[in-house]
């Protein structure tokens, strides 16, 4: 037993510090010390994430390692416990296949935001790609990984990330492996990135144009909420929702509604 579990701690160890080697390489640019948040931001930071399935939030807090907070869904889907839980057993739940994906999405992703962007840009973008997580019934299912900082130093630095993990397997078990950089407040957005590209990746804005009302309507779709209602919750004309999901579906190439939601999702529209 002894054994076993020494294994497992070295398997543990070897599997998550790739991807904490990524995070190591840009060091530079994180916190070295906790940050604090505004408890009362969380919300509206939350509505900017879409949450398609049952699903978990996190605040992990880069200057300790550590995560400030663990919504209590964690120990329901993941099965571990939130309150002891190290981001070595938090990364060690990928399924070993996504790894190589996971550390190489994370690398674009700090190259993004540390080396194209200006500090004060880096709070308006959420990022999002997907992998498969062991679950608490010993399974591995497909997770959609959305993820925006929160909190930076003084000097600048990246301090503190909100996390949502949503469980998608009953939307689509394909994994695209792509990346997907959304921009909020006015900022573009790039989608569809190929993070096993060789040469240097070239930020690319999004070449799927969505109208603010189109998106808006797609979160609708995506939530399972009818034309009827969709239409009085933003007080238009039902047939004018039924144009905008014409062109929604025509923007995306999706022949129905489930299509359109999960293409949605590998495309990083929501």
């Amino acid at each position: 037993m002894v054994l076993s579990h020494q294994f497992y701690a070295i398997q543990l160890k070897m599997k998550t510090n790739k991807i904490r080697n990524v995070w190591y390489d840009f060091d530079t640019h994180i916190a070295s010390k906790n940050t604090s948040h505004d408890p009362q931001e969380i919300n509206k930071q939350l509505a900017a994430i879409f949450c398609p399935g049952p699903f978990y939030y996190y605040i992990f807090d880069f200057g300790t390692y550590s995560f400030a907070f663990m919504s209590e869904h964690y120990k329901t889907i993941i099965g571990l416990d939130p309150t002891t839980l190290t981001i070595d057993q938090f990364l060690g739940r990928a399924h070993p296949d996504d790894i190589d994906y996971f550390s190489r999405s994370e690398k674009v992703i700090a190259k993004f935001l540390f080396e194209y962007l200006e500090p004060k840009q880096i709070l308006n973008y959420k990022v999002s790609y997907c992998f498969r997580l062991l679950t608490a019934n010993n399974t591995y299912k497909l997770f959609l990984h959305q993820a925006m900082g929160i909190t930076l130093d003084e000097w600048g630095n990246l301090g503190r990330v909100l996390g949502v993990h949503s469980d998608i397997s009953h939307i689509t078990t394909s994994n695209n492996r792509k990346l997907s950089l959304f921009g909020l407040n006015g900022e573009p957005s790039f989608t569809n990135i190929d993070v096993y590209k060789k040469d240097a990746v070239d930020f690319k804005p999004d070449t799927i144009n969505l109208t603010p009302r189109e998106t808006e309507i797609l979160r609708l779709l995506a939530e399972g909420v009818i034309t009827k209602e969709i239409a009085k919750t933003l007080f238009i004309a039902e047939p004018t929702v039924r144009k905008h999901r014409e062109n929604l579906l025509r923007k995306t190439n999706s022949k129905n509604t489930a299509h359109l939601i999960a293409n949605s999702i590998k495309n990083g529209l929501i």
